[in-house]
């Protein structure tokens, strides 16, 4: 029986430089995302612009731990499949 080859994998290409502050505070174990100081929502990936409201005033914020763990699962009823009311998983 041979042995796994020894593959190296290619590091993350960071580009554009809008993305070097994520990149930055990830080493430090920190997660940190645009908000958009306009409309106050949060933005990722990292962009020039907010796709809610346009503006370009965006900063970066450290996310919480309520944040980080706050996710779920969202659909409509046009997501749905023959009419059916709960989710297509």
């Amino acid at each position: 029986m041979s042995s796994a080859p020894n593959i190296s994998l290619p590091k993350p290409t960071i580009t554009p430089p809008i993305s070097q502050p994520f990149w930055d505070n990830l080493k430090q174990k920190k997660l940190s995302l645009q908000v958009c100081q306009s409309c106050d929502k949060w933005i990722f990936y990292p962009r020039h612009h907010c796709p809610y409201c346009f503006g370009t005033s965006l900063v970066w914020r450290e996310a919480q731990e309520k944040q980080k763990s706050n996710h779920g699962v969202s659909y409509n009823e046009q997501d749905t499949l023959h009419g059916r009311r709960e989710p297509p998983m």
